[in-house]
């Protein structure tokens, strides 16, 4: 995605991103891929590192001093904070009542994400395992079971957000 990126904004090919060294790399850069694209660690990173390889960029003015056109390199730092988990695992967008019934849902590694009220019948259950939470935009009544309990009145996600 990053080289995808690159390629439509700046003109990189591939031979480009091959040829690319970093001497500041960061400590872990993923089998076959470029040194000019590194995470602070392979299992939590909290950085990312990209370094564009170079590219020639024309002077309009440059011809008088001799130079039709310089190369340049642009690099980016950034941080990552948070949980690895995505926004959401499983998402309801449609605003309104959802209703479970009896039924039983189990996502592992990842959010339940529900806009509107959420309700179950006393048999139904919503489990989140491995970190993930449960978030309503709105609420949920007292039936039904909830692993962890669920965070109500949270903001609105995707095109429902009000």
């Amino acid at each position: 995605m990053k080289k995808l990126s690159a390629a439509r904004n700046f003109g990189t090919t591939a031979a480009d991103w091959a040829s690319c060294t970093d001497p500041s790399r960061l400590s872990y850069v993923a089998t076959g891929d470029t040194q000019c694209i590194s995470f602070s660690s392979s299992a939590s990173p909290s950085q990312v590192r990209v370094l564009v390889p170079f590219r020639p960029v024309q002077t309009p003015l440059g011809g008088v001093f001799g130079s039709q056109n310089v190369n340049v390199q642009a690099v980016a730092v950034v941080g990552l904070t948070g949980s690895a988990l995505g926004p959401c695992g499983l998402c309801v967008i449609g605003p309104g009542n959802h209703d479970l019934q009896n039924g039983n849902l189990v996502v592992a590694g990842a959010n339940v994400v529900f806009n509107g009220t959420l309700s179950a019948n006393p048999n139904g259950s919503i489990t989140v395992t491995g970190g993930g939470q449960i978030d309503l935009d709105g609420t949920t009544p007292n039936k039904g079971t909830y692993s962890p309990a669920p965070n109500q009145n949270q903001p609105a996600r995707g095109s429902t957000a009000r």
